[in-house]
């Protein structure tokens, strides 16, 4: 934990923390996968990290995601296998690892599901629980924080993506609908959200803000006291390419996507 919370200060820069307004960092990438080699429709979604996997969603028109499985090594990208996610979840645009599970949201079903990540990996076979239902519409990304020791879920919906709004975690394990009342925290937000993932104190938030594409880094404290997402935002960075998408941290590195070159990209060691 110390080793991450290390790198992530060193992304950040001491400086940032205590500037009264966000510091913007260049970043190199590199490109990883070409998502196009596998299917010409395939259209890059959503990415985590489970041990050495990756695991990441892509969609075609009027077709289910497909959830995608590779092997992480150095600079290198190795694809294992490809499961079928359930025929309503059409656009699965986010996930987030949690334990032994994947949650995963999806956009054109509003549902978020529970995939048993050991199960996905050992037998190539998607064991997914009844989606939990969100009654609201273009639901597009999700991240779990922990808000006074619970775990919370927090979505945004997608173009209406100015609020993170925040639910316990439990109404998921529970079933059934998400309705507006069980919404407890509301944090706004001006940028159009792609993609959210959580490490430790720090939001990361893939955006595309007035047609420049970003990465932000948000203090997750700060953001649930203010409930602002500007007023806690730490640091930008590049993305890689054009309407970047979902991201996450592999070691030292942050990997994402991009629908308009449909490559995965790695950027260069944060702590260097």
């Amino acid at each position: 934990m110390k080793k991450l919370n290390k790198i992530l200060f060193s992304l950040l820069g001491f400086l940032s923390i205590l500037s009264a307004s966000p510091v913007h960092k260049d970043i190199k990438w590199v490109k990883l996968f070409d998502v196009k080699s596998l299917n010409e429709s395939y259209v890059p979604q959503a990415i985590d990290v489970y041990k050495d996997y990756v695991l990441f969603s892509v969609h075609a028109k009027d077709a289910k995601s497909v959830l995608i499985v590779f092997k992480k090594s150095p600079g290198k990208l190795e694809y294992l296998f490809e499961v079928d996610m359930p025929n309503e979840a059409t656009h699965t645009s986010d996930f987030n690892v949690l334990g032994d599970i994947l949650y995963a949201i999806d956009y054109a079903s509003n549902k978020i599901y529970e995939i048993d990540i050991p199960t996905l990996i050992n037998e190539q076979k998607l064991v997914i629980n009844d989606g939990f239902y969100l009654d609201m519409a273009r639901t597009g990304s999700l991240a779990i924080i922990d808000v006074d020791g619970e775990p919370y879920v927090f979505i945004t919906q997608f173009i209406l993506s100015n609020k993170l709004k925040g639910f316990k975690l439990s109404e998921v394990k529970n079933g059934g609908t998400l309705d507006t009342d069980k919404i407890e925290i509301e944090i706004s937000n001006h940028r159009f959200v792609q993609g959210l993932f959580v490490k430790y104190n720090m939001l990361l938030i893939s955006t595309n803000n007035w047609g420049i594409d970003t990465i932000t880094i948000v203090d997750i404290p700060k953001m649930l006291k203010t409930k602002s997402v500007e007023d806690a935002t730490l640091t930008t960075m590049n993305a890689p390419f054009k309407m970047v998408e979902d991201l996450t941290i592999y070691g030292n590195t942050i990997l994402t996507s991009d629908e308009e070159s449909n490559y995965i990209y790695e950027s260069e060691d944060l702590t260097k």
